[in-house]
């Protein structure tokens, strides 16, 4: 029949998320190897906080897809770790703006190379010029996923929400 998804074709959409999959696995495996404190999510948390900092935990819970609640557990268990603070949003006093702390420098600096461990060993044998060019075709993905998100819920940056709470 035309117009059918040929279960023997390669899925974009599959390929995307076997690949995301593998690049956690992997960055678990390497992490405990390398004794790092923090376990994958953890890790995922301080690494995206030190991009956004001062996002409130709403908007960082949104940008990793998290339900709320399970971010305040993440996050709970990093600002008892010493890595995280909380600080009243001086917009909003019910929301919680998210910090890191001085303690989070040398943890970050082994995350950051752990996963650029995992990153040289996903794109062996990928010449630099395809991987420059692998990284702008995801972004032009993530760009046009973004737009056709309803109310543009992905257009405005982490930040942006951030400061607009």
């Amino acid at each position: 029949m035309s117009g059918e998804v040929d279960a023997q074709e390669p899925s974009l959409g599959a390929a995307l998320q076997e690949v995301a999959r593998l690049f956690r696995r992997r960055f678990a495996e390497r992490a405990r190897a390398e004794a790092l404190p923090f376990n994958r999510n953890q890790c995922q948390v301080l690494a995206n906080l030190a991009r956004h900092e001062g996002a409130t935990q709403a908007a960082l819970a949104q940008l990793l897809d998290l339900e709320p609640i399970s971010l305040v557990h993440l996050i709970d268990g990093l600002e008892e770790a010493g890595m995280v603070e909380r600080r009243v949003n001086p917009r909003d006093r019910r929301c919680w703006m998210l910090y890191l702390t001085p303690a989070a420098a040398p943890v970050l600096k082994q995350i950051r190379r752990v996963a650029k461990a995992v990153r040289e060993e996903a794109l062996a044998g990928v010449p630099a010029a395809r991987r420059d060019a692998l990284l702008a075709d995801l972004l032009r993905l993530k760009e046009n996923l973004s737009r056709a998100l309803p109310a543009g819920e992905e257009a405005e940056s982490a930040p942006a929400r951030a400061a607009a709470r």
